[in-house]
């Protein structure tokens, strides 16, 4: 188990080192990451790309499988297998305590120049054997680290990675999202806007947040009952939007025009908690 993991670093890291820290159609990218949309743009099919190589590496990589685990994602990031001499690079690597020296030797081996999206994901296979949560690496800093290490100037490299480090450890702080008294306050704080705005008329909880055993691997499964559910449906990708940037979480959403209409499951049914 990864220790103090928020999942939210996951999307972090796939997105941040294709675009970095923009927002530009983030919303679009997070409803492709997350399943709710069909890719279209070259940057939309790239996270899922990375989303893929990442999560294998996340929930394959131990110490008995690192070359065949890294030479799977290395496969699934640049459609080749790894070379003899990189596999056997990765694995001398891999044993280093020092995670810097892991990042450092492979910029100076001169051996990955082709393919520097990589190394980060190398990078975070260390931290994973180690139970460690990953580390967002930013495009352009990522670029700039690779150029510093390049060039030998270690002291602005490692300035770098522990920036990127220090950004890291901020997104990942464990807060009190992971609750459903969070939730269900947040949600009635902005209650007025979603009757005014989004003609919700009442909302409930259903899964892990309203059984109040949410975790950091929970996502928010919430079901809205629309003033007008034919009419005010057509704006569900809207809503499903707007919870999703409120919590900075996946929403998994169900809409209806009475809740006694939906076709809920026994557990859900059971597990139903009544916000507003």
């Amino acid at each position: 188990m990864i220790k103090e993991y928020n999942p939210k670093l996951d999307y972090q890291f796939c997105k941040n080192l294709i675009i970095g820290s923009t927002n530009e159609n983030e919303t679009r990218l997070k409803q492709v990451y997350f399943g709710n949309e069909v890719p279209i743009t070259n940057t939309e099919i790239k996270i899922l790309k990375y989303k893929e190589a990442y999560e294998y590496l996340k929930y394959n990589i131990n110490s008995t499988n690192i070359v065949s685990t890294i030479n799977k994602v290395y496969e699934m990031l640049m459609h080749l297998k790894l070379t003899k001499e990189k596999e056997k690079l990765i694995l001398h690597l891999l044993n280093y305590k020092n995670n810097e020296l892991i990042y450092k030797n492979i910029i100076e081996s001169n051996l990955f120049d082709e393919d520097i999206h990589f190394i980060p994901f190398v990078y975070n296979a260390k931290r994973f054997l180690n139970n460690d949560y990953p580390i967002i690496f930013y495009k352009d800093a990522t670029e700039l680290l690779n150029s510093y290490y390049k060039f030998g100037d270690t002291t602005e490299a490692f300035n770098i990675i522990n920036n990127m480090k220090k950004q890291t450890e901020v997104q990942n702080i464990k807060h009190d999202l992971f609750n459903r008294n969070y939730v269900v306050t947040k949600l009635l704080k902005d209650k007025e806007n979603l009757l005014l705005n989004y003609n919700v008329k009442s909302v409930y909880l259903v899964g892990s947040s309203s059984r109040d055993t949410m975790n950091v691997y929970s996502d928010i499964d919430i079901i809205c009952i629309l003033q007008n559910y034919k009419e005010d449906n057509k704006n569900y990708l809207t809503l499903l939007s707007y919870l999703g940037n409120l919590f900075s979480l996946h929403i998994d959403l169900k809409t209806g025009g009475d809740i006694n209409d939906l076709d809920l499951n026994p557990n859900f049914k059971r597990d139903l908690f009544y916000v507003f």
